[in-house]
C-alpha cells in the first residue's frame, strides 16, 4: 500500500469517526408525555435477563427510569389525594405499590415482536396497582370491626318538626288503613334509612306493599291539605292573614 493511499484511508476513517460521533452526540427526541427512550430501556432489560435477572446495577438502571414515571402517573390522576390518607406519607406510600408492580414485570419481560412499548406497560402497570391497593384499603377499612360498631352506635340527628308532621298526618288519615300503612312506612325509612328521601315512592311502595300510584294520591292529598299542618309554610303566616279554605269562599249572586 503506497502513502497515498495510507492517507486516504486515515481521513477516510477520521471523517467515519466524525459523523459517528455525531449521530451518537445527537438525543434522539423523544414525546413530550414519554419520560425515557423504550428501545434503550428494553436493551437494558435484555441485558438484565442474560445475567439470570441477578445484577442489581442493572436492576438499579431500569429503575430509575420507571421512578419518575410513577411519580407522574401519581400526580396526573390525583392517585394520593383519593388514597385515605391524603397526606405526604401517602404519596410514598403509592410510589412503593407502583414501584414493588413494575419490578415484578420486568421478570416477565417478552422481547418478542409486537409486545406492548416498555413506557405503556409501566404506565398501565402502575396505575392499575395503585387503584387496586385504594380500593382494597377502603374495602378493609369499611369491614373493619370499628367501622362496624361506628355504624352501629351513630345517633342520627331526628327534626322535631318531621315528628310533629307524623303525629298530624297520623290524625289526618286515621279513618284511612291505607294511608295509615303509608305513614308507617314513611316513619320506618325516617328512622332506620340514612337517606329516606332518595327514590322516596319506590322505597313506599315496596315497603307498605300499596301501589304507585296510591303513594302518589297520598302525597297529593298531604300537599293539598298542607294547611293543617303546624310547620307547613302556609301554617306560618297564618298569624299574619286569614287562610280562607275553599269550602268556606263565599260567592255572590252575581259570580253565581
Amino acid at each position: 500500500m503506497s502513502k497515498g493511499e495510507q492517507v486516504d484511508n486515515k481521513t477516510d476513517n477520521k471523517t467515519d469517526n466524525k459523523t459517528d460521533n455525531k449521530t451518537d452526540n445527537k438525543t434522539k427526541k423523544l414525546p413530550a408525555n414519554y419520560y425515557f427512550d423504550n428501545d434503550a430501556v428494553e436493551t437494558v432489560i435484555i441485558k438484565y435477563h442474560e445475567t439470570g435477572c441477578t445484577n442489581i446495577f442493572l436492576r438499579n438502571e431500569i429503575m430509575t427510569h420507571a421512578d419518575e414515571l410513577i411519580v407522574n402517573v401519581i400526580r396526573t390522576h390525583n392517585l394520593h389525594n383519593i388514597y385515605a390518607g391524603k397526606d405526604p406519607s401517602s404519596f410514598s406510600d403509592l410510589h412503593q405499590i407502583a414501584w414493588v408492580a413494575i419490578e415484578s414485570a420486568i421478570y416477565k419481560f417478552n422481547d418478542k415482536p409486537g409486545h406492548p412499548k416498555v413506557f405503556n406497560l409501566w404506565s398501565q402497570i402502575a396505575r392499575t396497582s395503585i387503584l387496586a391497593a385504594i380500593k382494597k384499603d377502603n374495602r378493609d377499612k369499611k369491614n373493619s370491626e370499628g367501622y362496624r360498631y361506628y355504624l352501629d352506635e351513630r345517633t342520627l340527628k331526628r327534626s322535631a318538626k318531621i315528628e310533629r308532621f307524623m303525629k298530624e298526618a297520623k290524625d289526618i288519615c286515621k279513618y284511612c288503613s291505607d294511608f295509615m300503612k303509608i305513614i308507617a312506612s314513611l316513619e320506618d325509612l325516617y328512622y332506620n334509612d340514612l337517606k329516606p328521601h332518595e327514590g322516596l315512592i319506590g322505597k313506599l311502595t315496596q315497603h307498605s306493599g300499596m301501589s304507585r300510584a296510591k303513594i302518589i294520591k297520598f302525597i297529593k292529598i298531604l300537599r293539598l291539605m298542607s294547611f293543617e299542618f303546624t310547620d307547613s309554610p302556609i301554617g306560618e303566616i297564618e298569624h299574619q292573614e286569614k287562610i280562607i279554605k275553599p269550602s268556606t269562599i263565599a260567592f255572590t249572586k252575581d259570580e253565581d
